[in-house]
């Protein structure tokens, strides 16, 4: 008899475990289609009519271009990438020495007015991410804006840039 009056709780604890693990099901499946950061290039204003736009690249290859302010495309536009693409891309941080740079390699102002860069990279290791001030006459930071072109370049993103 006494096994009929645990029943009743038996079954509420069965219902509430399904209702969890239902619950982890979908939140895996958000966390799964999500993809992961690869690169990314946030570049901000200037005093004048520069580009104001931001580069995502993800290791599944989708590249998401945001035009926001003197840009060929205002608004976002999604890019697929292929393996050879992300390699490259992967070569030129690497080649650049993006790594190993100073965390306030390019802070510095020589030129009043000019755009910054935040560059972002957690490709092959470690994340690292930089602000490049680009009226900064330091040799680092001509290699960010350098590494930067050759990203756009790679990826296509060029044209929605340039007017």
């Amino acid at each position: 008899m006494r096994g009929v009056h645990n029943f009743p709780l038996f079954l509420f604890l069965l219902f509430s475990l399904g209702l969890v693990g239902c619950g982890l099901t979908l939140d895996q499946k958000k966390q799964s289609s999500t993809p992961n950061l690869f690169a990314k290039i946030d570049r901000s204003p200037c005093i004048g009519e520069c580009p104001v736009f931001s580069l995502a690249i993800y290791f599944d290859g989708t590249a998401v271009f945001y035009g926001k302010k003197n840009t060929n495309t205002i608004g976002e536009k999604n890019l697929k990438l292929g393996k050879n693409q992300l390699l490259q891309i992967s070569d030129e941080f690497t080649r650049k020495g993006f790594l190993i740079m100073n965390d306030s390699c390019c802070d510095c102002h020589d030129a009043d007015g000019a755009s910054s860069s935040v560059i972002t990279y957690q490709g092959n290791g470690p994340y690292k991410q930089l602000k490049n001030y680009h009226g900064c006459s330091s040799l680092r930071s001509k290699e960010l804006i350098e590494l930067e072109d050759i990203i756009l370049e790679l990826t296509g993103v060029r044209v929605l840039i340039d007017k």
